[in-house]
């Protein structure tokens, strides 16, 4: 009997255990979770938060994003599956119209120096499509993918730009492992 009770006391310990390190272990991964998701950030809010680090990284990759967002730069554009070369040196970055997507996934030498992907949404079905980063495997040195909204996407009036991180963060998909900057910028034109 005795020996009973002590092999039934060895099998709750060993159980507890096993339950204690598995709790553990879902506790960690739910920890963990959010702080690794992506988080898309409005391009203009990260800029002006890059500038008031007041230090060297903040100062470079602030002047680096806007360089590449609006100054000329060696540059692939692809508009209906059709691509155009602009610049005689190695593209630095790739504009993209939503219905091209699938082209960012092919392995093509031309993305190997780009460091920005701007993606355009002219329109709300645009939002639906969903971009696989894991299947991005050409870009050696991206660093930034940016969205370009070009309609007002959050129709709230004033403040239409509220939920466009939100939009854009539901079509992003396996981000996981990127160390990429989610950029998002609203330019309507009028």
């Amino acid at each position: 009997m005795r020996m009973a009770q002590q092999n039934q006391i060895s099998n709750l310990k060993a159980i507890s255990k096993i339950s204690y390190v598995s709790v553990l272990t879902i506790f960690t991964f739910l920890l963990s979770a959010p702080a690794s998701a992506q988080k898309t950030e409005l391009l203009d809010t990260k800029l002006s938060a890059l500038q008031q680090l007041d230090n060297d990284y903040g100062i470079t990759t602030a002047r680096e994003i806007k360089s590449l967002y609006s100054d000329i730069q060696p540059m692939l554009c692809v508009s209906q599956g059709k691509w155009s070369r602009y610049g005689e040196t190695s593209p630095e970055l790739v504009d993209f119209d939503i219905s091209s997507v699938p082209l960012l996934y092919n392995d093509n030498e031309l993305y190997a120096n780009v460091r920005m992907v701007r993606i355009h949404i002219t329109q709300p079905a645009d939002f639906q499509q969903q971009i696989d980063l894991s299947r991005m495997v050409g870009f050696g040195a991206l660093k930034y993918v940016c969205f370009l909204i070009s309609f007002d996407s959050c129709q709230t009036g004033a403040d239409s730009k509220t939920c466009v991180p939100e939009k854009v963060n539901k079509m992003i998909v396996n981000a996981a492992g990127k160390s990429w900057m989610y950029l998002a910028a609203v330019e309507i034109p009028e």
